[in-house]
This record gives structure tokens, sequence and C-alpha cells, in this order.
């Protein structure tokens, strides 16, 4: 029974090592039954039907049954072996569901064990993944795990199983890391920024968070630490700190306001120190838009045509349009000034920029210039002298007074000089701008000359200068001086001294002369007594005798010239006078030349001498016929009323505006030279032979015109003949110009 015991133990102990139950049942029975053959013992899962209770023992676990052995019939099996199979069974049956616990239990801790470490792992992924760092320490501030993004960020893994921090941070106490203040006091600290030294000797700025970690009890005993390295972001953020501070500084500093404002909410999102100085009002006061408008522009009328504009000019949405000149603001104490202004649309970030100029000093500065210039073109414009300023390089005219306008009849303002002045197609000869600048290029001194301008016909006196004009280039100022009734004056003097001479000498020669005549005259009218009035001599003695007195009256004339005795001026019909001096010419005038008589005047009365009258016509025909010469031609003589206007007045020798008498004298001849044109009135010049004339014609009627309150005007064109123009006051027009003198 012992032996049958210890081997069924055996066979248990064997077969409770085996998972398989279907190999469990079949090698239990097989034990079971090589124990003994005098025993079948079969193992089943159901009990069988009809099989006594006696000969079945049910193996049970605690959880479920496992199946029955069926012992067989056989009477030589005590009650005792009975009981031993009955105790190896049941511990079979214990056996198999400790076994079968062991393998569940085993089989959930290699579970476990899988999740663990896949969790782990995970963990540890997930850790290395981080791009902050990690580390968890005890108690005593040794480091038990961290992650490599720790270890990059300290550049090393020197800290495992040690306190580095209070190293590393020496700008701070060890006691204020987030750290010991987490181990310490349990507390949780976040985003605590401590500037640390690398093991490689780095400094970095971290970003420092910790946590305290409880045991079961509830203590701490552990601290998590997370670590950002945010030296890049902080070198960042001072770069741009710094930019914007550089920005911040221009944006202050700039000469002009500028803000930038919401689209939508109507208010200043920011605006610069300009911006306030200029509306004078502090920025509180301006970043809304609504009452904006309400300060600056004071006064209602004036507030609603500023804002009206300028919101309809928003609403175009054109930036052209944007643009404001010429505001008027008021600041906070009341002062007014003047602005320009500006938005720029920044439509898709919901922004628009406005600008805005202080142009008060400036409009003050163009007012005063603006009066400055006025007075100055007002003093200008009083100047009784031409004054203009050219371009030294390219001759374009740049200002004109007001009397230079006048004098060449209108504004020659961006013209060329040489053009518009002179008609010149070039440069002027005379030109003097080389004297204007010294070897330097720098002004020098004032040139002065004096010339006949062709456009106008008069005389000036010309100072040019070389000054630097409102752009920085050198110009050309010229302040010219009308000198023309200078000009006559000094004609009409030397004039005057020539004639006194000639004066002179006409006395002497006059009185000798008039001797002569009265031995003429003598014997004539002795002649006359002597012969018969039935000779044909009689009327050749008479017209001597005509002749003889015209000249005793030229030789009194001459007397009272040489003497400067007041001439006798008498009423008298000019045309009647001028018929009778043209009878007398008529015979002495060669039959190859035609004289057309064209007298118009025959009631017309001036004041006049008819000796003088006579002697200017002689003169003049003399010099007409004398030109034509040997050839065929004409001598025209027109005599007419005309009136002089103020146009012809300085045209004609200063000839007072009037009514007069026209007595013209054209010839055919062969014309005046054009160089010698200004010396034809010149005592003694003449372009006759010796035996032909002294040149004395000319002058003599000049003085004798001048004494009728008159004027000549010589017109000629070499090979076109000769045109003398002389004009008499009629009677009634020079009392009534005496009348108004007087008056």
């Amino acid at each position: 029974m012992n032996k049958l015991s210890h081997e069924v133990l055996l066979a248990l102990a064997y077969v409770s090592q085996m998972s398989n139950p279907d190999l469990i049942r079949s090698r239990f029975i097989e034990s079971l039954n090589g124990l003994d053959e005098a025993f079948a013992f079969e193992f089943v899962d159901h009990l069988p039907q009809g099989v006594p209770e006696h000969r079945v023992l049910r193996i049970a676990t605690l959880r479920s049954s496992f199946g029955y052995v069926v012992m067989p019939e056989s009477p030589g099996v005590s009650e005792a072996e009975q009981g031993v199979f009955r105790s190896a069974f049941t511990f079979l049956a214990v056996l198999l569901e400790n076994r079968e616990q062991a393998r569940a239990l085993q089989t959930k801790n290699e579970s476990l064990l899988k999740e663990i470490k896949i969790e782990k792992s995970l963990v540890r992924t997930v850790l290395d993944t981080l791009p902050v760092g990690v580390w968890v320490a005890d108690g005593n501030g040794a480091i038990l795990m961290g992650n490599a993004a720790n270890e990059n960020i300290l550049t090393g893994t020197r800290y495992a199983g040690k306190a580095w921090w209070p190293d590393a941070g020496r700008h701070i106490k060890a006691g204020n890391w987030g750290f010991m203040r987490a181990i310490g006091a349990g507390e949780t600290v976040t985003d605590q920024e401590i500037d640390v030294e690398c093991f490689d000797g780095a400094r970095k700025t971290i970003l420092h968070s910790a946590a305290p970690l409880l045991d079961d009890e509830g203590q701490v005993a552990w601290a998590v630490a997370v670590n950002q390295d945010i030296t890049e972001r902080k070198q960042a953020e001072k770069r741009l700190q710094d930019q914007n501070q550089f920005i911040q500084t221009i944006l202050d500093n700039l000469p002009i306001g500028l803000a930038v404002n919401y689209f939508d909410k109507g208010t200043a999102a920011y605006m610069n120190k300009q911006f306030e100085a200029i509306y004078g009002w502090p920025a509180e006061d301006l970043r809304n838009i609504g009452t904006f408008f309400e300060m600056v522009y004071p006064d209602p009328e004036y507030r609603q045509k500023v804002q009206s504009q300028v919101l309809h000019d928003i609403r175009s949405g054109d930036p052209e349009q944007m643009q404001w000149d010429d505001i008027e603001v008021t600041t906070k104490t009341g002062d007014k000034r003047i602005v320009n202004a500006k938005n720029i649309p920044l439509f898709e970030q919901n922004f628009m920029i406005s600008t805005v100029q202080d142009i008060t000093t400036r409009k003050r500065a163009e007012e005063a210039l603006r009066t400055s210039h006025e007075r100055f073109l007002k003093v200008l414009n009083c100047i009784d002298a031409t004054v203009y300023v050219a371009d030294m390089n390219t001759h374009e005219i740049l200002f004109m007074n007001r009397h230079m306008v006048e004098s060449f009849g209108r504004d020659m303002t961006g013209d060329i000089c040489w053009q518009a002045f002179r008609g010149e197609e070039g440069p002027c000869p005379h030109c003097t701008n080389d004297r204007l600048v010294d070897e330097n290029g720098r002004p020098a001194d004032v040139c002065a000359w004096q010339g006949r301008n062709p456009v106008t016909g008069r005389w000036y006196i010309n100072y040019d200068r070389a000054i630097e004009w409102i752009d920085g280039r050198l110009v050309r100022l010229q302040i010219a001086t009308d000198i023309t009734e200078f000009k006559k004056m000094e004609t009409a003097l030397r004039q005057a001294q020539k004639m006194e001479a000639i004066g002179t000498l006409a006395g002497g020669i006059a009185h000798e002369f008039n001797n002569m005549l009265g031995i003429i005259l003598g014997n004539t009218e002795l002649a006359l007594d002597d012969v018969p009035e039935w000779n044909p001599a009689v009327d050749f003695i008479r017209e001597i005798r005509t002749a003889s007195l015209r000249a005793r009256d030229v030789v009194k004339k001459l007397l009272s010239v040489a003497r400067k005795a007041p001439s006798s001026k008498k009423p008298l019909r000019i045309g009647a006078v001028v018929g009778e001096s043209l009878a007398l010419l008529g015979k002495t005038i060669p039959e190859t030349i035609e004289i057309r008589q064209n007298l118009f005047c025959t009631t017309e009365t001036i004041l006049g001498d008819p000796t003088g009258i006579d002697q200017i016509l002689i003169n003049l025909c003399t010099n007409a016929v004398h030109a034509i010469g040997d050839a065929a031609g004409v001598l025209d003589v027109r005599l007419e009323t005309t009136t002089v206007d103020d146009r012809l007045s300085d045209q004609y020798d200063g000839l007072p505006p009037g009514e007069y008498v026209e007595l013209t004298v054209a010839d055919t001849g062969k014309g005046i030279d054009p160089d010698i044109m200004e010396r034809i009135f010149d005592p003694y010049f003449t372009t006759k032979d010796v035996d032909e004339g002294l040149g004395m014609g000319l002058a003599v009627v000049r003085g004798i015109v001048k004494k009728h309150d008159g004027a000549i005007s010589v017109e000629s064109r070499p090979g076109r003949g000769t045109v003398v123009t002389v004009w008499f006051p009629l009677a009634e027009a020079l009392d009534a110009a005496k009348r108004t003198a007087i008056g």
C-alpha cells in the first residue's frame, strides 16, 4: 500500500507538470493501471449509467469538475486501499487547481510585465522625443532618470545620480530653484527663467518648471522637473526688442507724425511722439477718431467741411485721394497750426497708416517770402528803369519788371534774351557775360555800357552784374536806364554849340554879303530907271531885284541867328508860301526832273516866318535835285494836315501830340548811305564836291524847323530815293497848347 501510494504520488507529480488535459487523463490512467494489473481504472468525463456509486470517484477542483475515475469490480480492494486512492485523487485535484492558478497568474504576470515593458518603452520614447528636458530626483537631490533632451540642454550626462543645478545656476541660490521648492515645500513652480552654465562652459537660458511626486503615504518622495532651452528665443526676443527699440527710436524721432489706426474700430493702435506734438494733444485724447475731429477742429463748420472731405476720400479706397494739404488744426492750448496729412491704407491687415507734417513754419516762411517778393516786385516795378534776369548759360529770361514789359510790349519771361530784346539770330556780339565773372567763376564787378536797342529804338545805359539766383545758379542781372532824352539833349547841345560857331562865322559872312547885296540892289534900281518898260530886260532886272530882296532876307536871318535875335513869326497860310517858292524853283530845276505838287493845304495857318519856310523848301529841293543828278527823276512835294498821337510823338523827335501841317519832299535820287544817316544834320557835313556846297543846308533847315516848334524826319534807302518830312503845328493847336501850359 505504501508502495502504491508512493508510486501514485510520483505519477501524479509527473502528470501535474503537463498542461494538455487530454494528455493528463491518458497518462493518469496509465499510471494507475500500471500499479497493479488487477485494477483497471477508467477515467471518464461523465458518470456512466448503471455503475454503482462505490465504484466511482469524482475528481473535482474548487472551480469545476475535472472528471470521474471508475474503479473495477474487485473484491480484493479494501477500504484502506480505496481511501489511499481517494486521497491521491483529491491531492491530484488540488495540485491541478493550484497548477492552473499558478499558470494563470504567470500568464497574467507575463502580460503585465509585457505591458509594463511596452509602457516603459513608450514613456522612454516619448521622453526622449520631447523637445524639453525632463528629469526626476529623490528627496536627497539624486537624479533618478532624465531624458535625452535634458542631456542635450546641459551638453552631457555627468549629472546622473547627483545634483548639478546648484553649480549650474550660479546667479540664483540653490534654494530658489523651482525643483528645490518642489522637493522641499511641495510647491509647484512653473516658467522660472534661469541662466545656467552648461558642462561645456556654454551659457544658456532655460525655462524651468517643477512639481512634487508623493508616495503611498502622501509624503513628497520625489520631484519631477522640466527644462526648456529658450536661449535662442531669448536672443530672438532680445534682437526683436532691440529692433523694436530701434524702430521706436526712428519713429519717435521722425520729423513727421505717424499713427496706425484700425479700420473697423476707429481707434489708433499706435502713434509716435511727433504725432502728439504736431496736433498738440495727448495720445489718449487722439486715439478715438470720433473725438479727434471735435478736439482738433473746434469750429463746427470747418470741422464738417474737413471731416466730410476726409471720409469721402477714404471711402473711395484710392490712396491718391487720401492726401490733404494746408489743413488748419487747433492744439489743446488753442494755437493754430497748418498741416499736411496723408493716409496709407493696408486693407488686408485692417490697418491704415496716418501721417501728418507740420508746415506752419514753412507756410509762414512762404508768406513772409511772398510778402517780401511782392515788396521786392513793387520796388522793381516802381523803378523807372528796365530790369531783367537771364540765365548765363542758356540765355533764358527768368524775370522782367513791369517797366520793361511795358517798354517791349509784352512779358517775355521764358524767351531767349538775344532773340527777344535785340532780334539777333545768335548771342549778342557785345554780350558781357564773360566780363561778369572772375577766373574762378565767381561774380565780378559791375559792367556798365550804353547802346541803342534795335527793337525799341531807344538808348540805354546798362549795368550788368552776375548774381546767384534763388536756385543757386549764376544769372545776369541787368538794370538799364533809358537815356534817349539825354542823348537827344546831348545831340541838341552839340548841335547848338556847332550852330553857335556857325552863327559867329555866318554873322561875319552875312555882314560882308549884305554889303554886296546893297550894291546889287542899288544898281538894279538904277538899271530899272534907265531901261524903258518896253525893253525885255526889264523883266530880268526885276527878277534880279526879287532874288536880291530874298537874299537880303536870308542875310537878315543869318544875322539874327548870329546875334541870337528872336525870330519874328506871324500867322501865315503856308500853302501860299510853299506855292510861291516852288514857282521860283521851277525856273531853276533841270527839265529832266518832274516836279509834282500836291498842296492840299490852302487855308491852314501856322505861326511862321515866310523867309524861313522859303529857305527850308529851297534847301530840301536843292538837295533832292543834287541827289537825282543828270538822270531823269521826280521831285514830289506834298503838303497836308495830319494828327500826331503819343506813339508818333516819341518817334518824331519828341513832337507834342496835336494837329500839324506835314510838308514832304521826296525824290527818286540815289539815297543816303545808312552809315552817314546820323551825321546828315551836322554842320559842314556834306557828300558834295567842294564847289557844290558847304554842308550847311540841313543844319540850317533843322534850326529853322525847331524855331517853328516843329520836327523833321529823314527816311532813305540807297538807290530808292529820300523822303524828308517836316511838321509845323497849326496856329490854333499851338495857341491851345500854350494856353494849356500857362493854365
